[in-house]
């Protein structure tokens, strides 16, 4: 018989084992394979595995080893526990017994009722199965056995969940709010896949859906190629729809989902989302395409048979740590392919530039910035899909320029600015534009012994332009121009702050007066306009050479008050003397409070022609502005912007913002039924005098109310007062845990766009942690 110490340096070895094949097997579900170790029993004679137990003696009668009472086994990173383990040498077999639980390296965590291992590790198995995983989930059974030969784990009455299992007030246990249930799982470790058989989805424990077969990537691994969740639902448009999306993984560094959606009334199309990394940046390229005619809201179709589709692609890479490129891609074949087929193309902001509301741009870029520069270069093509745009006469724009250099060393106590900037604008039917300027800013800040802040500038600025406008031919015989002029600005911004420091509230209020001074005239001359009527009449209109390009959107409130120009480009300059009066009286208490009112009128010696007329910066004074701030942190946050007409105080432009969150101990009386509100609201009123064209006077309302933890209901609405119509109603019930989120929508959709017209729908989407999200309308 073998001594005693040598009996336990065996047991040790083998409870070594028993951690090992844990790991490898039953713990596979939350944990990769590890590689095979050095001899367990030569480990234990180097002092690494640690026993330890309250009882350990040999049971000679039963022919076995046992330790019994707070059983814990260490080696290196990994733990092993139990209430009993036991070593029976005849049958190569060990036995864990009792709230056994393993701890990988991870933190992943494995919990049985009871472990047998043989000591091959070659078959395992556990009862009353069950492992935490990384990623929150939890897998169980009641019964699990691992085979080393097959690398596979075959759980007997499995379950599968990523939600928290909590407890009820009663002290038993609660049932997750969805769980994966099936007869048998298999887990194919070298696949890192996990294969059901009549497996259930149930809901709060009520089953509600059944299939006979099904699969998902086992927790540890990574990507899996394979089907995803599906999509169904209806629509007067195209009728049922179902779509199948299909995951591929075409290497470790790129994929692409594959997504075909079947119609009832037209044509299927096939949609592609590929993404790849690289070592620099990433690529990823949305698309769609279809063979079939135009059809209308009711699925009439008319016309030809085409190929239509689209292409929406973005890519950013790094050249170095200050530098990057990138580039955009947005091209589409009809102008309503997006509206016709429900197709959200505005969910992202791909390239350097934002779009404006339903157009494409496709764009090429290069942005480099560091501690005392900026530049970039950048070329874009534009796609309208709007009823009256004309491609032809949106702008090819490339190169466009700019670039901004900043010398520290004070030059009269100030700092200097070196500026370049191009735009190069061509048309296949229109104005051709080719701009460079160059320009040198100057500045400095004075603080006076009372506290005056005064911040002089100067600035210099040089514009060569060539314009191309078949229009100059009836009056200068040429369709060419070439324009240079020289401009130049003076002036200074004087700021007074006056400071209260109170107990709870900090005041500061602060008089601001900003002045500049410019050459009268804008250095560009005029050409006429000539047009006949029908009678043979002739009509001159004197109109400035230079079109306006860079500045046809310019709005005027407290932020660009206190500017010397309001330009939003080079193209519009301001002339003349001019002066801004007004002021800021700002609060701030607590962490987080702020409140600020914002207050003035611009005055100039001359009219500005560059602007448009609502803008109230074509004549001599401008309309008041004001604009105020109010901010509490997450409870309430509100925003407002005015401004009024100087003689009648009519309003030009009234614009609010607010939104709040309130948890249930800030509701009062409202705690009673609510757990939590978030609203948000915006209204905009601006006269057809202000505007140019048509009035715009909306708002738009959105809401979220939950009756507890996580069941509530959102509101959403847009409202078109100038119409008096609702353009846009959402009303939905919305369930929200750690696990899953499910809505469900009411949407009213008011909006026509020529032969499209929406309608109402009923929408739902249901997502699931860790295995996706599907839905439908």
């Amino acid at each position: 018989m073998p001594k005693p110490i040598l009996l336990w340096k065996l047991l040790l070895g083998l409870l070594w084992k028993l951690l090992l094949g844990l790991t490898l097997g039953l713990g596979g579900f939350g944990a990769p394979a590890m590689a095979e170790e050095p001899d367990a029993k030569s480990l234990f004679e180097k002092g690494v595995v640690f026993l330890e137990a309250d009882q350990m003696f040999e049971d000679k009668e039963a022919g076995q080893y046992v330790a019994r009472g707070d059983v814990e086994v260490r080696y290196k990173n990994r733990i092993l526990r139990a209430d009993e383990v036991i070593y029976v040498p005849e049958q190569n077999k060990v036995h864990a017994k009792g709230s056994v639980t393993v701890i990988e390296s991870d933190g992943t965590v494995s919990f049985a009722e009871e472990v047998e291992l043989n000591d091959d590790l070659a078959t395992g198995v556990a009862l009353g199965f069950f492992a935490r995983l990384d990623n929150d989930a939890t897998i169980g059974a009641a019964s699990a056995i691992h085979s080393n030969a097959g690398r596979k784990n075959t759980l007997q009455k499995a379950f599968y969940t990523a939600c928290k299992a909590c407890m009820n007030e009663d002290g038993t246990p609660g049932k997750p709010t969805w769980r994966l249930r099936a007869r048998k799982a298999v887990q194919n470790q070298d696949h890192h896949m996990i294969y059901y058989r009549d497996a259930i989805f149930e809901i709060k424990g009520i089953p509600v859906m059944y299939s006979p077969y099904f699969a998902h990537a086992d927790p540890t691994a990574g990507r899996r190629s394979g089907l995803l969740f599906p999509n169904a639902g209806q629509s007067g448009k195209y009728g049922l729809y179902y779509e199948q999306p299909y995951y591929k993984v075409i290497s470790p560094y790129s994929d692409i989902t594959i997504t075909p959606r079947a119609f009832t009334k037209v044509r299927p199309v096939i949609f592609a989302d590929y993404r790849k990394q690289f070592y620099s940046g990433n690529v990823r390229i949305k698309g769609g395409i279809t063979h079939e005619r135009d059809f209308d809201s009711n699925g009439v179709r008319f016309g030809d048979d085409e190929v239509r589709g689209f292409i929406l692609g973005e890519g950013k890479f790094r050249i170095n740590s200050n530098w990057k490129w990138g580039f955009s891609a947005e091209v589409v074949t009809d102008d309503l392919l997006f509206r016709r087929y429900d197709i959200n193309f505005t969910d992202e902001t791909r390239g350097l530039f934002r779009n404006t509301s339903n157009r494409l741009s496709s764009q090429l870029f290069a942005v480099g910035q560091g501690e005392d520069y900026f530049a970039s270069i950048s070329a874009v093509e534009y796609q309208g899909l709007r009823a009256g745009d004309n491609d032809d006469q949106l702008p090819i724009a490339g190169p466009l320029i700019d670039a901004k250099k900043i010398y520290d060393d004070p030059v009269f106590g100030g700092k200097f600015t070196l500026g370049l900037n191009t735009a190069v604008l061509n048309r296949v039917d229109g104005i051709n534009s080719r701009r460079a300027s160059a320009s040198l800013d100057w500045n400095r800040r004075f603080v006076s012994k009372s506290g005056i802040i005064t911040k002089p500038y100067a600035m210099g600025r040089v514009d060569y332009y060539n314009i191309e406008n078949e229009a100059f031919r009836a009056d200068l015989g040429t369709t060419n121009q070439n324009i240079g002029r020289a401009l130049g600005t003076a002036g200074a911004e004087i700021r007074w702050p006056w400071m209260k420091a109170g107990q709870k509230v900090n005041w500061v209020v602060e008089p601001i007066v900003h002045l500049s001074a410019s050459p009268e005239g804008d250095g560009i001359d005029n050409f006429d306009v000539i047009t006949i009527d029908n009678l043979g009449n002739v009509t001159r209109t004197s109109t400035s050479l230079l079109p306006v390009e860079d500045s046809l959107s310019i709005e005027f409130d407290e932020s660009n008050l206190f500017r010397s120009s309001r330009a939003t480009g080079h193209d519009v300059w301001e002339d003349g003397l001019r002066a801004s009066v007004g002021g800021r009286i700002s609060a701030r208490w607590g962490n987080s409070g702020f409140a600020s009112l914002t207050a003035g009128r611009a005055f100039r010696s001359t009219t500005n022609t560059g602007y448009t007329t609502g803008s109230s910066l074509q004549g001599k004074s401008s309309d008041y502005v004001a604009g105020v701030t109010f901010n509490t942190g997450a409870p309430l946050r509100f925003s407002s912007h005015v401004r009024l007409d100087p003689d009648s105080f009519e309003i030009n432009r009234f614009d609010v913002l607010a939104s709040t969150r309130l948890k249930k101990d800030k509701l009062g009386p409202l705690s009673k039924i609510l757990h939590e509100v978030r609203s948000t609201v915006k209204y905009t009123t601006m006269p057809a005098r202000a505007t140019g064209g048509t009035a715009l006077n909306e708002l738009t309302f959105s809401s979220q109310a939950f009756f507890s933890k996580n069941w509530g209901v959102r509101f959403d609405m847009l409202h078109d007062f100038e119409q008096d119509k609702t353009r846009r109603t959402s009303l939905g019930l919305v369930y929200d845990d750690d696990c899953s989120r499910f809505e469900l929508t009411f949407v009213r959709d008011n909006t026509v766009d020529r032969l499209l017209r929406s309608g109402d729908s009923i929408r739902f989407q249901f997502t699931l942690a860790t295995l996706g999200s599907f839905g439908g309308n």
